[in-house]
Order: structure tokens, then C-alpha cells, then sequence
């Protein structure tokens, strides 16, 4: 079940800032030196400061980014900064974007609530990736300094009718809504909710739902590690910004505008790379396509029409796109027969599991024919993740690289599958997209 309850969310006051544009941030974990510099430099009251703050040298335990984030926080808060809504609300989220080499403009529709935690052993919350120490304690860590929330967790549920975003309808025509662009311009749009019947009526309908988180697993364990520290230490109250509820974005599985793109494999650094030996190795199980190319302009043909098989064949197929130094070719690699996968692949958890593209290119491809171990996929070794192909291509054209392996999107109904099946998900099987902006609302706990 998903228990779903309003809050008292604190936002930015717009006459205190001079635009959403300036003080939004991508998610924490999509913060590079870089882009934590621009951040810095758009806005004095970036979110970034909280979130992803700087490190110094001379940083101690009294003065470090956690502490001055916490500082952060309660200056912003005092001065006005943020202001908290005045009644409990539900919060609609819509992000209107461009689909990646496309041109496509989508809506993605969702909302932000809390939700009340449970463990996975519960049932009722499905992840589908594995995590890591180090962003847990990292995040634990804000957690513990701000008593705060300020990422969005991504959760999936099921909603065939579309019954959830035909009753948000009501409120997204009642009033036009608060508009965030971010660095992609894509546009962010939150409509504050306090009508009483629309928040008891989504409680309703929310109520027997599974859940399934699409990203955020780090924060939504973080949020669990939190509440079962704090337990007994803090005082039970009848607010519902408390440990025992997490701030939560949900878009439905049935959402037009729910997007997954791929992450394709760069390989360097493999000892003994032998193309032609790799080739020989795939057809044992992959019918090979070759699309030749001897120039810039014929390459380029090659890759576009590499890509278009490459979705024509999504639906139907197990196929790769592949590239490899000294090799004047595109590769379009067909799995030959799906039946042999349980053979090939029989320690690897659940049918579903071993039916993801990322899995058999992973063990078969990855592990069994060119040695890259766990460790290193796991550690990015050996293996670049990468969504553009283009800068894929001119890494193995120039030598830089030793192979290219394009793959087509993790469907979100594998998403829903692998979950429900209890397995988890290679890392980097899905890049939901666009990501969800930090900055919009955020969740001060009451302890």
C-alpha cells in the first residue's frame, strides 16, 4: 500500500530571489566539480550550497560542508528565503522537455507528497537497483545536520486508467503554475494543492498501490537508516513532516510522458583486445549485420542507420549496436535464439532479470568475452557509461577507446518486472529522463 499524506513544504519566496531559473539544481548525484562551480556562480541562494556544497582542505568536524548546508538552511529560513505554505498541500509537478535528438516536446505529469516508509521487506516498495556505501553515508550525513529533505525520490505506480492525473486535471486548470527552466531548458512547472477533498481523494487512490522507485534508491535508504536512528529519541507528534515519512515524486507507469533513455558501453584499457577474435566470439550467438563505412560521410550513414534498425527492432529483438577499433564497420549483433540464455546465463537471478539487454551484453559480452570482471563494471572500470553515441564513436575512431556497444532503452515494464520479481538491476540499466530538480519544494522535519 502507499500511503500518501500533505505537507507543510517550505519554497522559495519569489520576491526574495530573482528567478526559480537561478536557485534549482539537478539531483546531488548529477553534480561534477564543474557544475557545482555554475551553480555557485548563477544564484548566492542556490540550493547547491545545501546539497552539494564545496569541501576545503582545513574542513573539520565542527565546520564542513554538512554543517555550513545546516547554516545554509537556517540563515535561508530566517531571512526569508524560504517561507513554509501555510496549510498542508500535495504538490503537482509536470515537466515539459525535448526529447534528446529528437525535437519532441513531452509532458511528464506527477506530484510530490510524503510517503510513509516501510522496509522492502514489506512489499509494498519495489527498488530495482543495487546501492552503494559511500552515497548513503554522504547523504545521512546532510540528513543528520539539516533534519531536512531536499532531493526528490522517483517512484512508478500503476495507473491504467489514468484515474490519478484525470483528478489532478482539477487543479492544474484551477490556476497557472510556478515555472522553473533548468540548464536544459526544459521547463518545471509545480502547482501547490491544499483542497482537502482533491488530497483525500488521491489518498484514496493511491492507497492500494504498489510503488516502484525509478531513482532515488540512496535517499530512500537514507531515509529508512534516519528514521530507525532517530526512533526513540525524538517526541511522536500529529505533524506529517516526521521521520516516519519521506518527500516522494510519483509519475505513473502509464504516463505518455514517461521517458527512459539508454546508456550505451565505452570500452578501453582491455589487455589482449582482438577484434577480430571478439567477432568470432559473437557469432556463436549473435547473427552480425555489417554496415561498412570508408569515410566521414559514409560513417556517419552507417551509424544513422545503425540506430534506426536499432529501434525498429526494440520491440522484438535483443539487439546491439557495436563498434570496434581498426574496424571500418558497424556491427548490429542479433541475439540468434532467447531460449539459450537460461544455458548461457543460468547463475544470473530471474528469467526477467536475465532477459535485460544491459544483463546479456553485461555477462555474455562484457564478462565472458573481452574479461571485464564485476569489480570493474561496478567501480567504471575498463567501461565508460555514456548517453551520447556520437562522442562514443569519435573515442573509437580516434583510437581512444577499443569498443562501442549501443544498446536500445530498459522498457519500464522490465523496470516493473525485474522489481516485482525481487532482483535487482546492473547499474546504469535506466536513465529516467528528464531528471527531477532539486529546489522546488523541500521537507523540514519535525523532531
Amino acid at each position: 500500500m502507499a500511503e500518501i499524506l500533505p505537507f507543510r513544504g517550505y519554497r522559495y519566496a519569489l520576491d526574495k530571489v530573482r528567478a526559480l531559473d537561478d536557485v534549482i539544481a539537478d539531483p546531488y548525484d548529477k553534480i561534477d566539480d564543474e557544475l557545482q562551480e555554475f551553480y555557485y556562480e548563477r544564484s548566492p541562494h542556490n540550493i547547491v550550497r545545501i546539497i552539494k556544497g564545496k569541501t576545503y582542505p582545513n574542513d573539520t568536524a565542527d565546520n564542513n560542508q554538512y554543517v555550513r548546508a545546516a547554516g545554509f538552511l537556517d540563515a535561508w529560513i530566517r531571512d526569508g528565503i524560504f517561507r513554509r505554505d501555510q496549510s498542508p498541500c500535495i504538490y503537482i509537478y509536470d515537466q515539459e522537455y525535448v526529447v534528446p535528438e529528437t525535437g519532441i516536446t513531452k509532458i511528464r505529469k506527477g506530484f510530490i507528497a510524503l510517503f510513509r516508509l516501510m522496509s522492502y521487506e514489506e512489499g509494498g516498495v519495489k527498488p530495482h537497483e543495487r546501492t552503494l556505501a559511500g552515497p548513503k553515508a554522504d547523504r545521512l550525513n546532510l540528513m543528520r545536520a539539516t533534519k531536512a529533505q531536499f532531493g526528490q525520490i522517483f517512484m512508478l505506480y500503476p495507473d491504467p486508467d489514468n484515474a490519478v492525473n484525470g483528478l489532478l486535471d482539477e487543479a492544474r486548470a484551477a490556476g497557472g503554475p510556478l515555472v522553473a527552466k533548468d540548464r536544459f531548458s526544459d521547463l518545471h512547472k509545480l502547482w501547490p494543492v491544499s483542497d482537502p477533498r482533491i488530497i483525500a481523494e488521491l489518498g484514496k487512490l493511491m492507497l492500494d498501490k504498489q510503488v516502484f522507485i525509478a531513482d532515488g534508491h540512496h535517499r530512500y535508504e537514507t531515509a529508512l537508516a534516519f528514521r530507525d536512528e532517530m526512533r526513540g529519541k525524538v517526541h511522536q507528534t500529529d505533524d506529517t513532516e516526521t521521520i516516519e515519512n519521506r518527500m516522494v515524486t510519483f509519475v505513473s507507469f502509464d504516463d505518455p510522458g514517461l521517458l527512459i533513455l539508454p546508456t550505451h558501453r565505452l570500452v578501453s584499457d582491455v589487455q589482449g583486445f582482438d577484434a577480430a577474435a571478439l567477432i568470432e566470439n559473437l557469432k556463436q550467438f549473435f547473427e552480425l549485420e555489417v554496415l561498412p563505412f570508408s569515410d566521414e560521410s559514409s560513417r556517419e550513414t552507417a551509424q544513422r542507420k545503425t540506430m534506426e534498425i536499432l529501434h525498429r527492432d526494440s520491440a522484438r529483438d535483443h539487439v546491439f549496436g557495436i563498434l570496434l577499433a581498426g574496424q571500418n564497420q558497424f556491427l548490429l549483433a542479433r541475439l540468434r535464439d532467447e531460449s539459450s540464455l537460461d544455458e548461457m546465463l543460468h547463475s544470473v537471478e530471474c528469467d526477467e532479470y536475465r532477459r535485460l539487454d544491459v544483463v546479456i551484453l553485461s555477462t555474455l559480452i562484457l564478462e565472458k568475452m573481452l574479461g571485464i570482471t564485476k569489480e570493474d563494471l561496478t567501480r567504471e572500470r575498463k567501461v565508460q557509461y555514456l548517453r551520447d553515441v556520437g562522442d562514443g564513436v569519435k573515442s573509437v575512431i580516434s583510437g581512444k577507446a577499443q569498443a562501442l556497444f549501443v544498446l536500445n532503452p530498459t522498457k519500464p515494464s522490465q523496470v516493473r518486472d525485474v522489481a516485482s520479481a525481487g532482483a535487482r538491476m546492473p547499474q546504469k540499466s535506466t536513465d529516467f529522463y528528464p531528471k527531477l530538480v532539486t529546489g522546488l519544494v523541500l521537507n523540514k522535519l519535525t523532531l
